[in-house]
This record gives structure tokens, sequence and C-alpha cells, in this order.
């Protein structure tokens, strides 16, 4: 059902069987449906407030065509968001990763999230597309439920807020409270208010720039009716003894007759000796060496400050982190092409130019990714055989020997929902005791 701000009905359908639902820009709603063709993988649908097919992508995205093995992949997108953007992040419950697709539904990338998340309970995205987690620890040992957010690397470019406009000043009379009471709504009183409120302070702003302290505390302290606000009170407070001390001070009466002392001559500074750090540095950056030439010019600068090499020094550090971003970007183009172990060399290269300790731990996140997709086909394969005979044992109420099949299974391969079947088994066994 779709409800308008007022909370009138607009539209309703009936969707079928859905999974995750999120809101994108442009009012339209994306939803995941089951596969017609298989059961391991649903599709992403985009829908408008109609209930009407705008667009639908796999796993591997709009932009990838299907290869053969895709409908025995397992993919379970157990959590979806979006930022402002469009883009959509997708909890992939099966592989504890996060898939990310642009607005159109091309894959970009995919992000190992456990570690260091355990359960995962629910995912959000900011409108910058930063992801806030909800999880528990994973296992039988204590803990809390926690809240993690990660930074993108990559943010959305959200759309701005436009700034309240400031009532110009006026000599009209206000009107009496019934003519203000039938022409504005109280949302329009408590908006005029509000802007008059942020005239004053700006004016207040204005006069401490000029150096009119006393002026400005006044213009404080007639806002705060109109908006209440104890850092503004403090503020004015202290602008006022500021204030109260200067002018003690301007009436101090000039002192006379008071010998000048003589100053001493100015003597020339000696002449520094340049820190050996700075040739050392030099000849780093002539062999090639530039990171680090810049770390060596970071140490020497700290030790004796030197303008042109500071200068120098960050005009290195500039081009370095030039070069870093654009080799990044490359390989992000070679991950949404799916090509995972050249996006981890690129991602490799950029650290060896300018290391940035995020694409560090992204590099290694990938990398871990990659190793569990090389190592885990057999391994599921075999965990959920040893599950099948667990699942069998508990339809003959045989669940001692089905709590230890499935910890079996669970040993070779990790999956979230037996994890948490395994809690409930384990919870019913104790209640028939």
């Amino acid at each position: 059902v779709v409800f308008s701000p007022e909370g009138d009905v607009l539209s309703k359908w009936e969707p079928g069987e859905i999974g995750g639902i999120v809101a994108l820009p442009g009012d339209r709603l994306l939803v995941t449906k089951p596969h017609p063709e298989n059961d391991r993988n649903p599709l992403f649908t985009v829908l408008d407030l109609e209930g009407k097919t705008l667009k639908e992508w796999p796993f591997f995205g709009s932009d990838l065509p299907s290869t053969p093995g895709d409908e025995k992949t397992y993919f379970r997108p157990k959590f979806i968001t979006a930022d402002a953007q469009g883009r959509v992040y997708a909890y992939d419950d099966s592989e504890d990763a996060v898939w990310m697709y642009d607005a159109e539904g091309k894959f970009m990338y995919a992000l190992p999230v456990r570690p260091p998340l355990g359960i995962v309970g629910g995912m959000a995205a900011s409108p910058r597309g930063d992801l806030i987690f909800h999880d528990r620890p994973s296992g039988y040992g204590p803990g809390e439920p926690s809240i993690h957010l990660f930074e993108n690397a990559f943010p959305a470019s959200a759309p701005a807020l436009p700034a309240p406009e400031v009532a110009p000043e006026t000599t009209e009379k206000p009107p009496v409270a019934s003519e203000a009471a039938e022409e504005s709504t109280p949302l329009e009183v408590e908006l005029a208010r509000l802007k008059k409120a942020l005239a004053l302070r700006e004016e207040a702003e204005r006069l401490e720039n000029e150096g009119d302290l006393a002026g400005a505390a006044v213009k404080y302290k007639e806002s705060l009716p109109l908006h209440q606000d104890p850092e503004v009170e403090t503020y004015a407070a202290d602008l006022e003894e500021r204030a109260t001390l200067a002018s003690m001070v301007d009436a101090l009466p000039v002192p006379t007759g008071v010998p000048v002392k003589e100053e001493p001559p100015v003597q020339e500074p000696p002449k520094v000796v340049r820190s050996p750090l700075y040739n050392e540095a030099e000849a780093l950056e002539s062999s090639g060496k530039r990171y680090e030439a810049l770390q060596k010019y970071r140490e020497a600068l700290a030790s004796q400050h030197d303008e042109k090499m500071k200068e120098h020094a960050d005009a290195l550090e500039k081009t370095l982190e030039g070069e870093a971003r654009k080799v990044v970007e490359r390989a992000v183009a070679v991950q949404k092409e799916g090509k995972l172990d050249e996006a981890l060399a690129l991602y490799r290269e950029s650290l060896g130019i300018y290391p940035v300790e995020r694409i560090r731990e992204y590099a290694e996140r990938l990398d871990a990714l990659i190793q569990s997709r090389a190592q885990g086909g057999d391994a599921r394969s075999r965990a959920e055989t040893i599950w099948r005979q667990a699942a069998e044992l508990q339809k003959a109420e045989k669940y001692e020997e089905a709590l230890v099949k499935y910890r079996e299974g669970l040993a070779i391969f990790h999956n979230a929902a037996v994890e948490e079947h395994i809690v409930k088994l384990e919870k019913f066994i104790q209640k028939r005791k």
C-alpha cells in the first residue's frame, strides 16, 4: 500500500511473494522476488508506485551475461537498502558479504563483512552510502548486540537541502493575534519566529566581527526569547564580560614619566646547517622510492622546518595520492566486470604507490572472499550432505543425534541460518528434559 505524506492511500496492489523491500529515488521501489528457474538466487525487481515492473536483474548484475552454473549459486539477500544516488546494497546471508550495484543494477563490488560482524540482524544505508549494521555475537559465548558503521570509500552525492531564507526587516506593524491566527498557520508562525532569531544572531556575529562586543551580546540576548539555546546564552554572557573588561582597560590612565627601556641591538640569527635527512630524502626520491622519500621529508621537517621543502613534500604527496587514486579507479572498473583477482592486484599496486589503510583493509577482505570462493564449493557440498542427514534424524525425533550432525556440518562450512537453527534446537532439547 502506498500512502501520501498526509496518510491518504495513493495505490495498492498484490506484489506476490517478495523478500526485502526498499525505497529508491524517483518514486520507485526495489524488492527481491523468487527466481522462476531456481530456488537458490532470487531476482532484484524495480517497481513504480503502481506496482508495474520497471527493471529486473539477477545476483550478478544487469550488464553481465549468465554463465553455466549460475543456477547452482547460493545467494540469499537477507537485507537490502539503497543510498541517495540509487545504488543498491544487498547483504548475502550465505556468504556473509555485501553486494553493491549501481542505480542501473550493474554489479560494482562485493565486500566480506564477517569478521568483524557476527550474526547480522539488520542493515541500513545513509544518503552518502555508509552502511549501518545491527548484529549480535555468533557462537555460544556471552555478548550484547552492537551497531557497526562502515564508511563508503566512494560516497554518493546526496541532494543538498535548501538553506532557509532570512526574512528582511520591516517597519510595518505586526498584525494583532486574531489576524495572525486567520492568515498564518502555526507552522508559518513558528518559521517566522525562527527566521527572526536567525537574523538577530547573524547581526550579532557581524557586530562581533567589527569589534562591537557589547552590541553583539545585546543582539544574541534579543534572539533568545525567539529560540532558546543554552550555548548562545552562555556565549552572550561571555561576550558581556569581555566587553566590560575591554572598557575597563580603555579607561586606565596613560602612565607618564616611565623611562623607555632601550632595546638591545638586533643580532643576525646564526646560519642554520641543513639537516642531512633532507639529503637522504632527495636521494630516495631520485632512486624512484618516492613514498619512502616522502616519509623522510616529513621526518626532516619535524626536526628542522624548511618552507620550500614543505611545499615540495606536499606536492609529492599530492602526486602520489593522485596516481594511487587512478589505480584504485581501474581496480573498481575491473571488479565490476567480475575480475576479482585482477582487481586485487590493482588494489595492491595502489598501496605500493601510496598506502591507504582503508584500501589495504578492503584488499584483505577481497582476498578473503576470493579464497573463500575458491575453497568453499567442496566444503559447502559436504556440509549440506551432513545437514540433510541431520534433518532426517530430526524428523525421526532423534534430536540429540541431529544436533551433533548439524554441528558437524557447521564445522566444515559456516552458514548463519544453520547456526541459528542449532540454537533453537538446543533450547527445544532443554525444554524436553
